[in-house]
């Protein structure tokens, strides 16, 4: 099923008249239009104010899974109001509706998603035969979204429902306007005024007898000492007050010190419900928000959804259909009183949508913080990612925290939309502090932003080894981007190697993991630790070691011992412990068992063979596929070599008595020939199979053979600090005494990485590949 996604950012409904649009809101709007694509599934079309920039969607696609190839875009001709809003005129254009007709041709649209569901896109959806798609469409086509989105219109139906609003009433003279406002500071209450269409404040005004009233919700703050002075502002700001074309004007009681909340809701034909809640960061108009709301207790944000869906139940009464943000305060005294409601897609809706909604798994909903916030300078947007990557930043969905970039307004002012998920306010405001001392002296400039590494603060700029979209070893670029800072439970690192692992050609190819782009490619390095200058070696979970400096987590973080050196240490870590665990904490191996080992020659494969002798294996056999690597397995100790395409390999496997312990990073024909030449309760430990394989066999051959199947990852080892430290010092102490050896295959710069990956891909590694990121050729 497909939805036609329409991005009408800016209507009328809205923030009013649209003829007053600067160019560079309009820039704004068309930037802010691109955040649709968050909401965009396999197969969907959506119809926007210009083409998708590439590089946000290829960051927003590879976080929600869409593919990006399935989706159709459909720009309709620039309009009266220009091409940043699709206006009326736009989406009414012969040419774009044949154009979407045909789009459409043969496809089955099950919703028509609009930011505005207003009038100009029932039309459309009527003209394109698609009312099934959209409900409320007969509430929409007569205007009906502009009375749900009306300030004025608001205390009447909130009114008529029973929720509770703050004092004051809706005028529509110069003289109702004074007079309701002088009323009010009267006695000895300060007032807002609004015009009745308008978005984040923006068309607020406070006017107070006290001029030290700070503003939060309103642009500015108007002292006006007595009657006089209000009878004389309200005749200089009437047409402003009346959004030039005789709007009506909302005059209500200001509460100073008060916590502006919302609480959002989806209106469908059956109910109402609930999409989640928020409180607003006023700086001092809407600049984000944060959710769940950190102000209210429980309570309270019970009282608030309370009121704000039997606020939705008189809209769903109405007619309307869709979204509906209902914003409300929190006055010192604990009281709420509802001021407007939002009936569109609003600024927080992707939060509740798609992050909440799609982004984080299951077990991390109900348990995270969102704090969201607009305004961030930056280089440029992809060397904003590749920052935030570098430094470990960015939001992983295994842990359900890091930094999402929700827009990208970089060609309207240079700056990004953040979101910074964690898993308490404080620490999405520790998160939010590093990512803004990240960018600390950011000030992009049009002309400079062509230069590489333009933008950054002055010393902070390093080369690395980054990717902008997912593909072959020429997406590979070196550039120059911001060192990371070291975020809370980091640690930085000067780099001295990266090390080049299997894993790294998988992510770079968008089959593993889907770092957001662009990103840099690199999971385990060695170097210096900045805070004591100490040699350390680290695992980087989410990337980030292509690069000069890298920011690992301090629990990831382990010392190296004199006595080995940094690129044995950089060998064992990784591969050494993938091994290490396989074997005993997976494998369970006993002294004087045989183990057999595939891909026997690799970074993991190679440490295993070493290390199962180390570890009191009575007997090793190893599996590689050229005569050259299995000379160098004999070279380790192997007692036995084995070519794994040999027909007669589970035979092979069975003699002496079959294998106790058979270690796989193959799959396929190579693990069912493992299968076969188990012992008795030999067990089978699969670290990984190679691209495409899928391996399949029953319990009832484990069971005819009395064997055991397990899977090992490392990531469940760097959850126990205790563990990976003990893995860690035996691995290091085996190298020291030379029982334990890793075979470095080669060392390359940044720029041969390439090659490397290639070879790796073609097998024609042996050992560990190994990247030194400060040298140049």
């Amino acid at each position: 099923m497909t939805t036609l996604c329409i991005a009408n950012n800016r209507t009328e409904e809205m923030v009013g008249d649209l003829t007053g649009m600067t160019p560079s809101e309009q820039l704004l709007a068309g930037c802010g239009a691109q955040r649709m694509l968050w909401w965009a599934r396999d197969g969907d079309v959506l119809v926007l104010p210009g083409s998708p920039d590439p590089a946000f969607l290829a960051y927003v696609t590879g976080l929600t899974g869409a593919r990006a190839d399935s989706l159709t875009f459909v720009v309709p001709p620039p309009g009266e109001r220009g091409d940043q809003v699709l206006t009326a005129d736009r989406l009414a254009d012969p040419g774009f509706r044949a154009e979407l007709r045909r789009v459409l041709e043969g496809r089955a649209v099950a919703e028509v998603l609009a930011i505005s569901p207003n009038a100009a896109v029932a039309e459309l959806a009527a003209a394109l035969g698609l009312a099934h798609a959209m409900p409320g469409l007969p509430f929409a086509a007569q205007g009906g979204n502009a009375l749900v989105n009306s300030k004025a219109g608001f205390r009447a139906l909130a009114a008529g429902a029973g929720v509770p609003i703050p004092p004051g009433t809706v005028a529509g003279s110069p003289a109702e306007v004074e007079a309701a406002v002088e009323h009010l500071l009267a006695q000895g209450h300060s007032v807002m005024v609004k015009v009745e269409y308008q978005a984040g404040g923006l068309g607020n005004e406070i006017l107070a007898r006290d001029e030290r009233v700070e503003a939060v919700g309103a642009e500015r703050v108007v002292p006006l000492p007595d009657r006089a002075a209000v009878a004389a502002y309200v005749a200089e700001r009437w047409t402003w007050l009346t959004g030039g074309r005789g709007q009506r004007v909302v005059v209500e009681r200001y509460f100073a010190d008060s916590a502006p909340l919302y609480a959002q809701f989806v209106l469908d034909d059956a109910a109402v419900v609930q999409a989640g809640c928020g409180e607003m960061v006023m700086r001092p108009v809407v600049v984000g928000e944060i959710t769940p709301p950190v102000t209210p207790d429980a309570d309270v944000t019970a009282e608030l959804v309370r009121q704000g869906a039997r606020l939705c139940e008189a809209l769903r009464a109405i007619g309307y259909r869709g979204t509906v943000s209902a914003d409300a305060v929190l006055t010192p005294k604990g009281e709420i009183y509802f001021h407007e409601t939002n009936a569109r897609l609003t600024g927080s809706s992707h939060l509740h949508d798609v992050y909440l909604g799609r982004l984080l798994r299951e077990e991390h909903r109900g348990s995270r913080f969102l704090l969201e916030l607009g305004g961030l300078r930056v280089p440029s947007f992809a060397e904003a990612l590749a920052a935030v990557g570098a430094a470990g930043l960015a939001f992983d969905p295994r842990t359900g925290t890091g930094v999402l970039f929700s827009s990208d307004f970089g060609p309207a002012d240079g700056s990004v939309m953040y979101c910074a998920v964690a898993e308490s306010p404080e620490a999405a405001r520790a998160l939010e502090a590093a990512l803004l001392a990240l960018f600390a002296g950011t000030e992009p400039e049009a002309d400079e932003a062509a230069d590489e590494g333009a933008g950054a603060a002055a010393g902070s700029g390093m080369r690395a080894l980054v990717i902008h979209r997912y593909g072959g070893p020429e997406e590979l670029r070196i550039a120059t981007v911001p060192q990371p800072v070291a975020a809370p439970g980091r640690v930085l690192v000067d780099v001295t190697l990266a090390g080049l692992n299997y894993a790294d050609l998988e992510i770079r190819a968008g089959e593993y993991l889907r770092l957001p782009l662009p990103a840099v490619l690199g999971v385990d390095v060695v170097g210096r630790r900045r805070a004591d200058g100490k040699r350390v070696v680290a695992l980087l979970r989410t990337g980030g070691g292509y690069a000069e400096v890298a920011a690992p987590e301090a629990a990831h973080t382990v010392e190296v011992p004199d006595g080995v050196d940094d690129a044995q240490a950089l060998a064992l870590l990784e591969q050494g412990a993938t091994a290490y665990g396989a074997l005993t904490l997976a494998g369970r191996l006993r002294a004087g068992e045989t183990v057999a080992v595939t891909a026997a020659a690799g970074g993991v494969g190679h440490l295993a063979v070493q290390l199962a002798r180390a570890l009191g294996a009575g007997r090793v056999v190893a599996l590689a596929s050229t005569p050259e690597k299995r000379e160098f397995l004999r070279s380790l100790g192997a007692d036995l070599v084995l070519d794994p395409l040999d027909p007669e390999l589970a035979g092979r496997l069975a003699e002496s008595g079959g294998v106790d312990l058979f270690l796989d990073s193959v799959g396929g024909p190579v693990l069912r020939a493992g299968l076969a030449g188990l012992a008795p309760f030999g067990r089978l430990v699969s670290v990984g199979a190679r691209e495409g394989v899928v391996d399949t066999f029953t319990m009832t051959e484990l069971t005819e053979g009395s064997a055991g199947a397990q899977g090992f990852w490392l990531k469940h080892v760097l959850t126990d600090r205790a563990l990976f430290d003990g893995i860690a010092d035996h691995l290091f102490r085996l190298a020291a005494e030379g029982r334990v050896v890793a075979r470095i295959d080669r060392t390359v710069p940044l720029s041969g990485v390439a090659a490397a990956h290639r070879a790796m891909a073609a097998r024609q590694t042996v050992g560990k590949v190994l990247v030194d990121v400060r040298r140049e050729a």
